[in-house]
């Protein structure tokens, strides 16, 4: 396995090296040197042996059973590491204004086994593609998927609720209510009709897709400067404004489809009627008593999973609450790895877009939500227009398509604000 490895990397190395020179002639928009053809032609057949060893190096291993799982992973990981280097490449030429498939040579292709020119039997791998107008690119799925783990990087809200793919069109999501997880398996002997059979009367709700718009500008100097991943820059800030209106709309959203500001939106919580309430004794102000009852009144099955969300200003009414003793009930505790705040045991989040009138939320928010996430994001790149042209500057827009909605209102509690 080492040995492999070790070949793999040996491989990589050379296939930096040349992107080096190609990188070079780009930038300097000249043709090779003699010295660079040489450097150029030593390296592809250097890159083209490896190739061939580490071929023949993984048939042979494949042979051994025993070795076939502690290969596996390790070799995909490092392919998957090669293809998305190849992506961020044509993403950075895109950006700049170049060919896409600038500097992404034969060789370098094969490296992840691309295209027709790897061989016969090569895995497929899909360049970067303009959408149907050639408006915008397609962000490709390993790259996407850089971008869900930065959404949930920014948001722990986002990281809790289910995420479905989803590649076009609606998608019918099965609604769980109390019949359904109350639903008990039935015992018959062989051969029996169950008694329930065809009875229990499953729901689906649509999720569509909802187009949400990103907006960021970057500089000329950003994106021709080698020393900064711009691709990942850029996913990142792109991830931070689409996490914050995905949290926003998880609890308050409205649903709508419509045109106008503010009419595109998931099915937030607030919304959903089905949700068991527990009210707050005085208006404005929350006790022991409250929470306790709220937590009392998830069902026992989403309690291992479940959390305290919180607006900003019920975290700082609990956060004073003591007992006799005069000890806090907020804690400090650890969970998952992670520094954080417990209350009776359970993790406390905050959520600045929840609202006065549903102050605390505490349940299983995984179990009770669910986002469908597109698959075909699309980035769009303006700077031919005069501002962005005298600035020097590109202005980026990301368009990704998705919804939400609750899923099990049996999930989760609320506590409303005493009328």
């Amino acid at each position: 396995m080492n040995n492999l490895k070790a070949l793999m990397e040996k491989r990589n190395a050379k296939v930096d090296e040349l992107k080096a020179i190609l990188n070079v002639a780009l930038e300097e928009t000249r043709a090779f040197t003699e010295e660079e053809k040489e450097q150029r032609c030593a390296l592809e057949n250097e890159i083209a042996e490896l190739n061939d060893t580490i071929e023949i190096l993984k048939n042979d291993r494949y042979n051994d059973s025993k070795k076939v799982e502690e290969d596996e992973e390790d070799i995909k990981m490092a392919e998957i590491r090669s293809e998305r280097e190849l992506q961020n490449v044509q993403l950075v030429n895109y950006l700049a204004g170049k060919d896409m498939m600038n500097g992404i040579t034969v060789e370098e292709r094969a490296v992840v086994g691309m295209g027709k020119e790897a061989g016969a039997g090569a895995s497929s791998w899909n360049p970067i593609k303009t959408n149907d107008d050639e408006s915008a690119v397609i962000i490709p799925e390993v790259l996407e998927t850089n971008f869900v783990e930065y959404l949930e990087e920014e948001s722990n809200i986002v990281a809790l609720v289910e995420k479905i793919p989803s590649v076009k069109g609606t998608y019918h999501i099965l609604l769980e209510d109390a019949e359904v997880v109350n639903q008990m398996a039935e015992g018959v002997l062989e051969g029996e009709v169950p008694t329930k059979y065809g009875e229990i009367k499953f729901k689906t709700k649509a999720l569509v897709t909802k187009r949400f718009v990103a907006q960021y500008k970057v500089t000329q100097q950003m994106i021709m400067n080698s020393s900064i991943d711009i691709v990942a820059y850029v996913l990142r800030q792109m991830a931070k404004q689409h996490a914050r209106r995905v949290e926003h709309d998880i609890f308050v959203g409205n649903g709508k489809n419509e045109s106008g500001l503010g009419n595109v939106a998931l099915h937030g919580i607030n919304n959903e009627t089905a949700i068991e309430e527990v009210e707050t004794a005085v208006r404005d102000a929350i006790s022991m008593d409250d929470l306790n009852k709220l937590s009392n009144a998830l069902l026992p099955q989403f309690v291992d999973r479940a959390k305290f969300f919180v607006t900003p200003d019920a975290y700082r009414k609990i956060a004073l609450l003591k007992d006799s003793k005069g000890n806090y009930f907020l804690q400090n505790g650890v969970v998952n790895g992670r520094l954080t705040k417990t209350l009776l045991g359970f993790e406390i989040v905050r959520c600045p877009y929840m609202t006065a009138d549903a102050p605390v939320y505490f349940g299983d928010l995984g179990g009770a939500y669910a986002m469908m996430i597109r698959k075909g994001m699309e980035l769009q790149h303006v700077s031919g227009d005069t501002q962005n042209a005298q600035a020097r500057t590109h202005l980026l827009i990301m368009d990704v398509f998705m919804d939400g909605c609750v899923k099990n209102a049996q999930a989760i509690v609320r506590l409303k604000n005493h009328a």
